[in-house]
């Protein structure tokens, strides 16, 4: 619950300051609004998540569905194809359309190469991931898949104000 306040109270400041405050973590990580129109009720849905341009496209941003290490996928990487998709970087807002990766899928390693160079990027997430994977009563079979959602920009702006 407190977790969901904070999360709708940083994406409410970074829209109203267009990212110039709640855009980045300490350190300097950049952080992206994706924000997604479902299909079945016409609800928002925002997920605050840090990104990375792809240098070879920059079209292309990545992001990683990681849950902070935890067990589950996150929320938007199940449901990222149902309804309309954007993202907010700071001021600028692009309709995208996602592409999920999972380790076996061409890309998958270039991809996660690259998130692993951005030393903020994965630092703390690196650290949760191995501790899981230290954990003796965690099967090889069902340790934590990180999904990785590249989301290619189709238009320049998108119309409407997401709340």
């Amino acid at each position: 619950m407190i977790k969901r306040i904070l999360s709708a109270l940083n994406a409410s400041v970074y829209r109203l300051t267009d990212g110039q405050v709640a855009g980045t973590i300490p350190g300097g990580a950049p952080l992206l609004l994706l924000e997604r129109t479902s299909s079945r009720t016409g609800k928002v849905r925002t997920a605050t998540l840090l990104h990375v341009t792809d240098p070879e496209d920059a079209e292309k941003v990545v992001v990683v569905g990681s849950s902070g290490g935890g067990p589950r996928d996150p929320d938007w990487i199940r449901y990222i194809r149902d309804g309309s998709l954007s993202i907010r970087v700071g001021a600028d807002r692009w309709a995208v359309q996602p592409v999920v990766l999972r380790p076996d899928d061409d890309g998958y390693d270039g991809y996660m190469e690259l998130l692993q160079s951005r030393d903020f990027f994965f630092e703390q997430h690196a650290k949760r991931v191995a501790a899981q994977a230290e954990r003796d009563d965690v099967d090889d079979e069902v340790r934590k898949v990180i999904p990785i959602a590249v989301l290619k920009k189709q238009s320049t702006t998108v119309t409407g104000e997401a709340s």
